[in-house]
């Protein structure tokens, strides 16, 4: 067999695909943003593009490279909230939207992560995504992702915690 072509999983990474992305990340992305540009009405392209800088962010957070990161997740968020203006309603953009808002919140001041220290910047997207998913529950949608909405919560009450706010992390936990 040939090295490459070799799977083997690793926390949820096919290593074989690791080193590859990681190599043509920024040329990967560059080539979808040319399209994304060259076809600015095509909603799969777009879609492909946020998924793209929300993976290309989640790499580089692990080096704590926090501004890029930063800016990776803003233009997922920019994006995804386009596409949901175009599918309102779609389960599948409301869930990227909403981890796009996570993945900003991470970023912007979640204690647990790499962050930029603007803790009131993160509890605003959390609560963003907390307000997503609520309403999505509530116009009928019959699969709500109550993991992203678990997650909000918990990552409310992380960043409450961290700014000395206890009775605020209570009262979201």
């Amino acid at each position: 067999r040939r090295r490459h072509t070799r799977l083997r999983n690793v926390t949820g990474v096919q290593t074989c695909a690791l080193p590859i992305s990681i190599h043509a990340g920024a040329e990967a992305i560059a080539f979808v943003e040319a399209l994304s540009r060259d076809y600015p009405d095509k909603m799969d392209v777009l879609e492909r593009l946020v998924r793209s800088w929300n993976s290309e962010g989640n790499r580089l957070m692990t080096r704590g490279e926090v501004e890029e990161v930063a800016r990776r997740y803003g233009q997922a968020v920019d994006g995804a909230e386009r596409l949901l203006k175009n599918k309102p309603g779609d389960l599948a953009t409301i869930r990227l939207l909403g981890t796009s808002y996570m993945n900003l919140g991470d970023v912007t001041g979640n204690p647990l992560f790499f962050n930029k220290g603007d803790r009131a910047g993160a509890l605003t997207l959390y609560r963003r995504v907390e307000k997503l998913m609520r309403d999505a529950e509530a116009s009928g949608l019959d699969i709500v992702p109550l993991q992203q909405l678990s997650k909000s919560l918990i990552n409310q009450a992380a960043v409450a915690v961290a700014m000395n706010d206890v009775a605020g992390a209570l009262i979201t936990a």
